[in-house]
């Protein structure tokens, strides 16, 4: 009995601290895309996937504490370097999964320290509001901005936005502002936007007409077979993309009987521009298209995340893929039979 009542206190406890924590969260809007934290630097650990900063709330002791996960994909919109003492706000996702222990841990997606005096920061999904151009609703409700002609709109990695690719509809944005409206929501034209990369929404490049190879008969393929047959081994198929043999890694087939084949070699001969982001083990296809190493979600445009079977891998420096993945980003035929792989994305989908 008495371990019991020792279980349930120390719980209570627990559920206590968390809310204490939780307190620090109160500007977060409901329905947020990020919620935010924000603490005193404790301590900072250089970890191998890189920093566990142990935060304090502000009045707070070491009771109430928490840890921030930072790796190379964390955003820093001004000062990258943490001291002890220093004051720091952390967003991180706010439907991701939590790791049941005390203290909390938040993996942070953006880290605010050292913010000049006199601007703020909100990260948050933004999206257009309807018959006002140039005017987006955070998706918590708490905020609407305004581009202005002297808005800098830069990427993650500090490079400028390109408007010609698609807008920032959608997109998911750390905004950097000044004054704002007495307005409900508040209204404010952000000095800086940071774009991030893991929200890509608009469609793939479209080829220049010029670029295009001379029209070509359409060849009907006969039915494919997928490989469903675990005596059946796929590894080493030569690759046919469009009608013709590509050179490329060899494919290989998992444990599992998934096919794996190399991404790079066959998105190239489709015609995406193929991008890899080593902070994140990130690949993009185009603009629109990404998927990342170890993960199994593949991101397109402002879909839902499409969940493929297996995720890619690192093989002797090439990332291979599921054959679905082909299928799942909107090619025709992705398919392995009569001893080859076959992509296709010219002829009719076949099921």
């Amino acid at each position: 009995m008495k371990k019991v009542l020792t279980i349930l206190l120390v719980a209570a406890i627990m559920t206590a601290s968390l809310a204490g924590l939780a307190s620090a969260n109160t500007e977060d809007a409901a329905g947020a895309y990020y919620m935010s934290i924000t603490g005193l630097v404790v301590e900072v650990e250089e970890v191998e996937a890189g920093l566990r900063v142990e935060i304090a709330t502000p009045g707070a002791d070491r009771e109430g504490t928490a840890f921030l996960n930072i790796t190379d994909a964390t955003v820093f919109p001004f000062e990258e370097e943490l001291e002890e003492g220093d004051t720091v706000t952390a967003f991180y996702l706010a439907n991701a999964p939590m790791i049941l222990i005390y203290p909390p841990q938040y993996n942070a997606a953006v880290v605010v320290n050292g913010a000049p005096e006199g601007q703020s920061v909100t990260v948050d999904r933004f999206n257009a509001i309807e018959d006002n151009e140039g005017r987006y609703l955070a998706q918590g409700g708490n905020l609407i901005i305004n581009l202005g002609p002297d808005t800098e709109v830069v990427l993650a990695d500090g490079t400028e936005f390109n408007f010609e690719y698609g807008g920032i509809d959608g997109r998911r944005l750390v905004v950097i502002y000044g004054v704002t409206t007495r307005m409900m929501p508040p209204s404010t034209t952000p000095t800086k936007i940071i774009v991030l990369f893991e929200d890509a929404v608009t469609g793939p490049l479209t080829l220049d007409p010029e670029d295009l190879p001379e029209e070509e008969p359409v060849v009907t393929l006969p039915a494919p077979v997928p490989v469903t047959d675990p005596t059946i081994d796929a590894s080493g198929w030569p690759i046919q993309v469009n009608g013709t043999g590509i050179t490329a890694p060899a494919a290989f087939q998992t444990a599992d009987n998934v096919l794996m084949v190399p991404l790079r070699a066959i998105a190239e001969a489709l015609g995406y521009e193929v991008n890899w982001d080593g902070a994140t083990r990130g690949i993009r296809l185009g603009v629109a298209i990404n998927a990342w190493i170890g993960n199994t979600e593949v991101h397109i445009g402002r879909m839902a995340p499409q969940i493929l079977s297996t995720a890619p891998v690192l093989a002797d420096g090439s990332t291979f893929v599921p054959l679905e993945f082909f299928r799942t980003i909107g090619v025709n035929n992705a398919f392995a039979f009569e001893g080859q792989i076959v992509i296709d994305n010219e002829n009719e989908r076949m099921e």
